[in-house]
């Protein structure tokens, strides 16, 4: 074997075994994290799709705009198996996050409130509602997407 097959294989047929298994390795590691990564945005989707069933009868309510809302985060929150009050919490394992998310699509894309609003309601500063919001859409996280576009 030449230095250019081993330079187009990208292996060095003389580096030890123990390194190569070492290397091959911490590539699987990336990929686990990687799709790691893909499965919680897909989770987020997902629960977005499954939080947003019921939001539309909240809408056609003759109610004052913060009842809706407040009727729609603790719908969303519940669909998630949380409380309104964990989703306001600090709590920052995933499914109180991504219940968090969904609430925040809801509220803004369903309700049409503004970010300051949002954030007062589930006390958080608007520039974190701003960057939890712009995540979710970024990564589909929208109701054309889901079909649910009215």
């Amino acid at each position: 074997m030449t230095d250019d097959d081993t330079a187009a294989h990208g292996y060095d047929f003389h580096e030890p075994l123990a390194e190569v298994t070492d290397r091959l390795r911490r590539k699987l590691y990336q990929l686990e994290d990687a799709l790691d990564e893909v499965r919680a945005d897909l989770t987020q989707v997902v629960a977005y799709a499954d939080a947003m069933r019921g939001v539309r009868e909240v809408e056609a309510l003759a109610v004052p705009p913060e009842h809706k809302a407040a009727l729609v985060a603790r719908g969303v929150a519940l669909r998630h198996g949380l409380t309104l009050d964990r989703i306001k919490g600090r709590d920052r394992t995933k499914a109180v996050t991504r219940g968090r998310v969904a609430v925040i699509v809801a509220l803004r894309e369903h309700l049409d409130m503004s970010y300051p609003d949002i954030g007062r309601m589930l006390g958080r500063d608007h520039s974190t509602i701003i960057s939890l919001h712009r995540r979710a859409v970024a990564f589909g996280v929208q109701l054309a997407t889901l079909g649910l576009d009215s």
